[in-house]
C-alpha cells in the first residue's frame, strides 16, 4: 500500500507542476484514509480514499505533503486512539500549523459514535 500511496502523491505533484502552480501558493492540507475492516468494498480502500483526496485537492487548489497522508487499516472509527489519526493531531498541533485543512472521504472515515 506504501508504494501505491507514494505513487499517487507522485501523479499528484506532477499534474500541479503541469498546471504551472508552485506548491506555495496553495492551501496546505493533510488526507486522512481509513478503513474498518479488511472485508470493506474495494471503493472504499486506502488506496481510492487517497487518490479521490488529490483529486479534490487540485480542484480546490490545496497542497499535500508526502508526509501528510495519515491513515489507518482495519480500525474502527468508534476509537480517537488510532495510530494515523494520532499522528494527525500531533502533526497539526506544530507551530506553524503544517496544514490548514483536513481532507476526508466521509466524516465516517473521520469518526463515528456507534
Amino acid at each position: 500500500m506504501d508504494r501505491v500511496i507514494e505513487q499517487l502523491h507522485a501523479d499528484y505533484a506532477a499534474r500541479i507542476r503541469n498546471l504551472g502552480t508552485h506548491p506555495e501558493a496553495l492551501t496546505p492540507a493533510c488526507i486522512y484514509a481509513r478503513y474498518s475492516t479488511k472485508q470493506q468494498d474495494k471503493g472504499s480502500s486506502i488506496e481510492s480514499q487517497v487518490s479521490r483526496a488529490f483529486d479534490r485537492a487540485l480542484e480546490e487548489k490545496l497542497y499535500i505533503a508526502k508526509s501528510h497522508i495519515f491513515v489507518d487499516c482495519a480500525e474502527s472509527g468508534t476509537k480517537d486512539t488510532r495510530d494515523g489519526f494520532q499522528r494527525m493531531l500531533e502533526c497539526a498541533k506544530k507551530k506553524p500549523t503544517p496544514f490548514r485543512v483536513v481532507i476526508c472521504e466521509d466524516t465516517s472515515r473521520f469518526a463515528r459514535n456507534t
